[in-house]
């Protein structure tokens, strides 16, 4: 059964059922993490995500296309998305590289393990968006307008990454500031969830499971092994280059550039 007649069902359900809804969206989302980061588990929670938030759409008579994830130009915005993405963080090694503060030391190549952090990455970047920017964006714009909206989304954002491994206030101001106006950005240009989503997925997988740097504190295997040797504050540490200004200064320029 495809996503769309599953959210069909789903959405068809009767509406003293939402409280129920919302609670196994919740616990599906959350319990992803009790199964030890096990791909399966995070695939159930975007499922639950997804199906939640088109089902929200639908009890408002709103299509996926009104909410951000129509089929028109999905694939195109999505590979538009992880091209800029993969450029940008190609461009913060590139910087720590002639900077003298990233050393390859070998490759380790596995192409069971990539392929897994690829669709990994891709779950994660979809459920992240459709909560940040699907859900709060478009919440608060319609309250308070577009502004407020990239404000309040992006704080929200980066502060959910506070208790990551090695986080710091820093670090999640720099996540607001540098990746919440990239992808709040990129979703008030198109009004559409693919872009942004495309960003996100190749910005972390280029940035953990290529480059082999941390990603938000959280270390994955890489193709290349590598080992960074600069100042914390421009390579960001043990938190990875979101935290470092190399980053920032990347991320937040493209990001209000659009």
């Amino acid at each position: 059964m495809d996503l769309v007649r599953l959210h069909a069902r789903w959405a068809g359900l009767p509406r003293a059922w939402l409280p129920v809804k919302v609670v196994a969206a919740l616990a599906l989302v959350y319990g992803a993490g009790t199964l030890g980061g096990l791909l399966p588990g995070y695939a159930v929670a975007t499922t639950a995500v997804v199906l939640a938030y088109l089902s929200f759409a639908a009890r408002r008579g709103r299509v996926p296309a009104d909410v951000g994830l129509g089929r028109a130009g999905a694939v195109r915005e999505t590979a538009a998305g992880f091209a800029l993405g993969a450029a940008l963080m190609g461009l913060v090694v590139a910087v720590h590289v002639a900077a003298g503060w990233y050393r390859v030391l070998r490759t380790d190549v596995e192409p069971w393990t990539l392929a897994a952090s690829i669709v990994f990455f891709a779950l994660v970047s979809v459920q992240e968006e459709v909560v940040a920017r699907g859900v709060m964006f478009r919440a608060v714009e319609r309250r308070w307008g577009s502004g407020a909206a990239l404000v309040v989304s992006s704080l929200v954002f980066g502060f959910l990454h506070a208790g990551n491994p090695s986080a710091t206030w820093w670090s999640s101001v720099a996540i607001a500031v540098e990746a919440g106006i990239l992808l709040g950005g990129a979703y008030m240009v198109t009004r559409s969830l693919w872009l942004p989503i495309g960003i996100h997925w190749s910005w972390n997988l280029v940035q953990g499971p290529v480059a082999g740097l941390p990603v938000s504190g959280q270390r994955t295997r890489s193709l290349l092994v590598a080992e960074v040797d600069g100042p914390q504050l421009w390579t960001g540490g043990a938190f990875g280059p979101e935290a470092g200004l190399v980053a920032f200064a990347i991320g937040t320029a493209v990001g209000l550039a659009l």
